[in-house]
């Protein structure tokens, strides 16, 4: 389904891959996998044959490839359904809750109440106004070891780049703009989200990188010089047991010039993709009702 098909049935949210539908008196939401699959929720009684129901969607319809009820949360996981066949889905869903009189009800307090979609940056709940004022929501904290591995991840790709390039002048913006990137988006992907430390954590895993790469440019350095000026063919191991001795101040202060603005250009990828994380509202402590 395209986002256009799925917005002529569901209502788009704030959070990303997240739609909202109203139907009947039944809520839903709509939640996008990727790779073509689709998450249907909604929170219920569990009563009636409702096991039995659930057990059936998977046997006789194509589209649903796994169905549940786990704490009073209905879901399926639908593979490349198309919108006409969604909606037919749903209102098979909905003529069975009716026939059983099963109706929904909040995901904290599990009572029959007036409840809406809440928005609350992590995902959408299903929820009546009198439990979110009584939950606490405190700052996510991320997952500084996964985050620090997904930022050395991908960080790979401009490190590659730095290393392998002999005419780094052309490079510097892109690598330093991917260093900025592939390191934040990196830590938030394994570390499941960002925050302060994330924020410190992924930069520095960045600058590290660059300077183990500025490190490793200059053994290929000297590898080239002994080709270029003795026509010797050296081992990157041979380069590095002698580049202490080659290395002076002048070329290190090359090596420094070139940091520097890689550094320049990581710093305000940084802060512009902050920017643009806070305006679309993916921080913390948010709790908006739909």
């Amino acid at each position: 389904m395209k986002k256009k098909e799925i917005e002529t049935l569901f209502k788009k949210t704030p959070k990303k891959g997240f739609y909202t539908l109203e139907k009947d008196g039944y809520l839903f939401v709509l939640e996008s996998l990727g790779l073509f699959k689709y998450g249907l929720l909604s929170v219920i009684e569990e009563k009636g044959p409702l096991n039995e129901f659930i057990d059936r969607l998977v046997i006789h319809n194509q589209y649903v490839e796994r169905s549940y009820i786990i704490n009073n949360e209905f879901g399926i996981v639908l593979n490349r359904i198309d919108i006409n066949a969604l909606e037919l889905l749903l209102d098979e869903i909905i003529a069975f809750f009716k026939d059983n009189h099963i109706e929904n009800i909040c995901l904290h307090c599990h009572q029959r109440k007036d409840l809406a979609f809440f928005y609350n940056d992590v995902n959408i709940e299903i929820s009546c106004e009198e439990c979110l004022q009584e939950v606490e929501y405190k700052e996510h904290s991320s997952h500084l070891l996964r985050g620090i591995l997904g930022a050395l991840i991908g960080c790979i790709i401009p490190t590659f780049l730095f290393i392998i390039s002999r005419h780094i002048g052309y490079l510097i913006a892109p690598v330093g703009i991917l260093y900025g990137l592939l390191a934040y988006y990196g830590y938030k992907k394994l570390g499941y989200y960002m925050d302060k430390k994330g924020i410190c954590a992924s930069f520095l895993t960045a600058v590290v990188t660059m300077f183990l790469g500025q490190s490793v440019r200059y053994v290929y350095d000297v590898v080239d010089a002994f080709q270029a000026n003795w026509k010797i063919k050296v081992s990157f191991s041979e380069a590095l047991g002698v580049m202490p001795g080659l290395i002076n101040g002048s070329v290190l202060a090359v090596g420094l010039v070139y940091l520097i603005y890689i550094l320049v250009f990581l710093l305000v990828t940084y802060v512009i993709v902050i920017v643009i994380e806070k305006r679309k509202g993916y921080h913390f402590n948010v709790i908006e009702k739909l």
